[in-house]
């Protein structure tokens, strides 16, 4: 018990990196506020706390390929000639497409739902014909 403060440190620390109970609870538990908290943690090195439920593979693997298809809409709506930068560009987002359909092809091989496979099959095609089409420009 911290005798200028008169919270118990370690029962706080124990809670917020159990995770069990959210930053709110444990404040309100203690009578403090999340600033206070917030800077117990950061000066004491505590173990930062888990960002909510592990993230779903191929639910990720589908926003790096919806982030990519964004990427391509850009350069082609913003791209008026094709210099090394753009080249170098083009080549880095192939390489990010490749990268995607290897790690979609494996989680393919782990668990396959038509929905995601059709949906993905159809965003790769779309995305390695734009690809494509940018550099023949």
């Amino acid at each position: 018990m911290d005798q200028q403060t008169g919270h118990d440190w370690a029962a706080i620390q124990s809670a917020y990196e159990a995770g069990q109970i959210s930053v709110g609870a444990i404040c309100q538990k203690h009578a403090m506020s999340k600033t206070v908290l917030y800077a117990a943690v950061h000066e004491g090195g505590w173990i930062m706390r888990t960002a909510g439920a592990p993230v779903q593979r191929q639910a990720l693997i589908t926003r790096l390929f919806k982030v990519l298809d964004r990427q391509i809409n850009q350069m082609e709506t913003t791209m008026t000639k094709t210099g090394d930068r753009e080249v170098s560009l083009l080549g880095n987002l192939a390489k990010t497409l490749e990268k995607l359909i290897e790690i979609e092809d494996r989680e393919r091989k782990v668990r396959k739902t038509p929905q995601n496979s059709r949906e993905m099959a159809e965003l790769r095609s779309r995305i390695t014909q734009r690809i494509d089409r940018i550099s023949k420009q």
